[in-house]
């Protein structure tokens, strides 16, 4: 498969220390991903907390390897990773999740359903697109300025709109997150959506139609 072809010369060569190996491999055995406080009363995570202290201790070409080659909760947490670290694979590791895409379990607080690596990476770009707000409401600061954000996060939607591999749903996500283009990507996308009576379609369909 051509991106096979593509990824493996940049992870073939991957490990990851011994020191490495003990959180992922606890990581790895969990059954689904989780936030960094979760339940009624924001009970800290201890899922969470073996990704944090690994990934203080990974390296960026572990990261990648992580993202990659994990268990499916690792790839989630890791694939993540590499977009908060703003690494120069980005790109080849979601366009590796779009052929090989793998849904999992997982919680955000209270909210609890399953979601997709391709869409767990998506959704984690849209969010650094808000940084001027989660500066304003956290404190936080970050590796991405809302301007790279959303030039990555075109990146993606070219990737998405070019690959056999996309879903209705993440067709979508083109109208959806890239409102400065929503005539263009209307007049682009609703012909290549199958079927048209998902709620997610039904709403961008509503979003076309305005």
């Amino acid at each position: 498969m051509k991106i096979l072809l593509i990824i493996i010369p940049i992870f073939s060569f991957g490990q990851i220390s011994p020191e490495l190996k003990v959180f992922v491999d606890s990581l790895s055995i969990v059954d689904r991903y989780e936030s960094s406080n979760i339940g009624y009363w924001g009970t800290n995570s201890k899922v969470y907390d073996l990704f944090f202290e690994a990934s203080k201790i990974a390296t960026d070409k572990e990261v990648e390897y992580l993202a990659i080659n994990g268990k499916t909760i690792v790839k989630a947490y890791f694939s993540t990773e590499a977009v908060d670290r703003k690494l120069q694979s980005v790109n080849d590791i979601f366009k590796y999740q779009l052929e090989n895409n793998e849904e999992f379990d997982r919680i955000y607080g209270c909210l609890g359903g399953k979601e997709d690596l391709v869409s767990k990476m998506y959704s984690s770009v849209v969010n650094y697109t808000l940084n001027s707000t989660l500066l304003e409401l956290y404190g936080e600061e970050t590796k991405w300025t809302e301007k790279e954000a959303f030039k990555k996060l075109r990146e993606f939607n070219n990737v998405i709109k070019n690959s056999e591999y996309s879903t209705d749903k993440l067709l979508s996500y083109i109208i959806i997150y890239d409102k400065k283009n929503l005539k263009k990507n209307c007049k682009n996308i609703l012909p290549m959506i199958k079927n048209k009576e998902s709620k997610e379609i039904q709403y961008v369909l509503d979003i076309c139609n305005k």
